[in-house]
């Protein structure tokens, strides 16, 4: 018997890494190439707590580019939770974050939960002005956690996901 029911987005740019998270998580597996998004992917995983609870989960993976902006504020009805993904390569990619949370917040009429990953922290060693933009932007947009990861090594990925899973229960 399932005990929980949980409707999930990834947002944030194309090539963040969004799709590469959500299969390392699903598949524990990485892949060297991908390809972009189109709209959207959907997924579905049961897992089981240490607690023995089980939840399900639907996983939406949306595609970053503006082309998307339509589709992504239709499918952010009845979201619980979201994953916001920015590249730790490209620091502009977490200033675009903000506006992402903010669709979001507009279209469901309150702040779900959410968790942000930096990722691609594999790829090279993270800049002091990368931290201190990291650090900026939690303190003022308040995520239940952040997260450095790696989608190719799985770096921090499963604790991604659990993390907002028991936010959510």
């Amino acid at each position: 018997m399932l005990s929980s029911v949980f409707k999930v987005i990834l947002l944030g740019d194309r090539q963040v890494g969004k799709t590469a998270l959500l299969f390392r998580f699903l598949k524990g597996s990485f892949g060297e190439s991908y390809t972009a998004t189109m709209g959207l992917d959907h997924h579905l995983k049961t897992i089981t707590l240490a607690d023995n609870k089980k939840v399900f989960l639907e996983l939406w993976d949306i595609g970053g580019e503006a082309r998307f902006k339509a589709l992504r504020t239709r499918l952010y009805a009845g979201t619980h939770g979201a994953i916001l993904v920015y590249d730790v390569t490209r620091p502009v990619t977490l200033k675009h974050l903000s506006s992402y949370l903010l669709q979001l917040q507009d279209h469901v009429g309150f702040l779900v939960p959410f968790v942000v990953a930096g990722n691609k922290q594999d790829v090279v060693e993270l800049s002091q002005d990368v931290v201190a933009l990291s650090q900026d932007w939690i303190h003022t947009h308040k995520p239940v956690k952040h997260f450095y990861t790696s989608a190719k090594t799985g770096h921090q990925v499963n604790e991604l996901f659990i993390t907002l899973i028991q936010a959510l229960l």
